[in-house]
């Protein structure tokens, strides 16, 4: 029984990955020299995904309306945040989305109290700092366990 809920847990035959899919909002008082230099900058580097007022705070009651991409199930979920002079941008999206072509992800760690931080992940919706995140092959051995006891 183990054996055959851990192939159905760990198969994902034509499954699509879930992301949030955003860039947020720079503050209305940003320069606009300033604001046409990060676009350029962005622009060179990255597809911008929508912007969304809510898209650097998870925890904002609104960030549910934040829009959700459809990703292959080979590809991985990215936050990618940049905090400075108390300020904080965040894009979010699907890794294969956001990179134009001939673009090379950097090897920025990730760790939300550096900046800046790339956080890449496989779970559905991962891209968001509340998600949880399990281990599906433990989960799925611990839940196993707990079904055998009361089917003894």
């Amino acid at each position: 029984m183990f054996i055959i809920f851990t192939i159905v847990m760990n198969t994902n035959v034509g499954e699509s990955l879930q992301c949030y899919s955003c860039v947020s909002s720079l503050p209305a008082s940003t320069p606009v020299d300033a604001q046409h230099a990060l676009k350029s900058i962005l622009y060179s580097a990255y597809n911008l995904p929508p912007v969304s007022k809510s898209c650097a705070n998870s925890e904002d009651i609104e960030f549910i309306t934040v829009l959700q991409s459809e990703c292959s199930s080979s590809d991985h979920c990215m936050k990618i945040s940049v905090k400075e002079q108390g300020l904080t941008f965040v894009m979010r999206g699907c890794q294969s989305a956001l990179y134009r072509n001939g673009v090379t992800s950097t090897r920025i760690e990730c760790d939300p109290v550096k900046s800046p931080s790339v956080c890449r992940c496989n779970e559905p919706l991962c891209n968001s700092s509340k998600s949880y995140r399990f281990n599906t092959p433990f989960f799925a051995f611990i839940f196993t366990i707990i079904i055998s006891f009361f089917f003894q």
